[in-house]
């Protein structure tokens, strides 16, 4: 009964995320509380790419946000691009601090995998020249000039089906989510839609991680890739990470223009996007 407590109750991420030290992980953030109590904390490089699934009203936009905000707050070496092609609803937020790019339209969808595969290719021929195969070892030898992260999230994977280049964008999809990882570029996508009509299947395997919250249907579970998630309650997850299955109520943002999180990193994030890492000017 006591764990069904600790799941029934609100944890505000302003109230918890002062509470916890970064650990040695090199992407570390904040997931929620799990039924005894204890603060999830994950490293998103560990987690390889992640995908979150649910339906509508149980809380994926809220975890997503989550995931965001802890991860700004622990990691000042990430560069964010968000897709949020529903007007940017979700995600509008970020698009004014120097460290994000916001997509909203999905016609620039190719182009920006164009540049971030284009991004990838740079980095494993400076990865290479090295001599190393991962990018923390990249950036254990150069300290001063290192290289930034990625964390390439879509907020809807099932709008890109609406897209008339839907084929070769998934076929890019799936380079990024093969090759991404190791050049220190993260996938962590959303849906409420997780069926085989909605994401394709090719993508889906690509997941190291998978996240979900309440789903009904148990061919759409399959889908999402965690079974008996149908009696979650709001703000409730699992998560599958390699075999270890966790369940875990997430963080809550209370209103996401006036918490002391957002407060904190629009002082410190706010300005024009810095000399980004891959969207230049084709003249250098």
């Amino acid at each position: 009964e006591k764990a069904v407590n600790m799941l029934s109750k609100t944890y505000l991420l302003q109230d918890y995320i002062t509470k916890v030290k970064k650990e040695h992980e090199e992407i570390f953030f904040l997931a929620g509380m799990n039924d005894k109590g204890k603060i999830l904390t994950f490293d998103l490089m560990k987690l390889t790419h992640t995908f979150i699934a649910g339906m509508q009203g149980g809380g994926k936009s809220n975890l997503l946000n989550v995931i965001i905000q802890s991860l700004m707050y622990f990691n000042d070496n990430i560069f964010y691009i968000m897709c949020d092609f529903k007007g940017g609803v979700e995600l509008s937020q970020y698009e004014k601090f120097k460290n994000t790019i916001l997509v909203e339209d999905l016609k620039d969808l190719n182009e920006i995998i164009d540049k971030i595969i284009e991004e990838m290719d740079e980095r494993y021929k400076k990865l290479k020249a090295s001599r190393v195969k991962k990018i923390k070892q990249y950036n254990d030898l150069n300290k001063k000039n290192p290289m930034p992260y990625i964390v390439f999230i879509i907020d809807e994977m099932s709008d890109i089906k609406l897209s008339l280049n839907s084929e070769s964008i998934e076929k890019k999809l799936t380079i990024i989510l093969n090759k991404g990882r190791a050049s220190g570029i993260l996938g962590l996508f959303a849906t409420q839609r997780p069926g085989s009509k909605q994401v394709s299947t090719d993508i889906r395997d690509r997941f190291g991680t998978k996240i979900s919250a309440r789903i009904v249907d148990t061919r759409t579970q399959e889908m999402a890739g965690i079974k008996g998630t149908e009696n979650l309650k709001d703000g409730e997850f699992m998560m599958k990470f390699i075999e270890t299955l966790y369940r875990y109520k997430a963080f809550f943002i209370d209103d996401i223009k006036y918490n002391k999180v957002y407060e904190i990193l629009s002082n410190n994030l706010e300005g024009d996007n810095i000399d980004n890492i891959f969207i230049k000017s084709k003249k250098e």
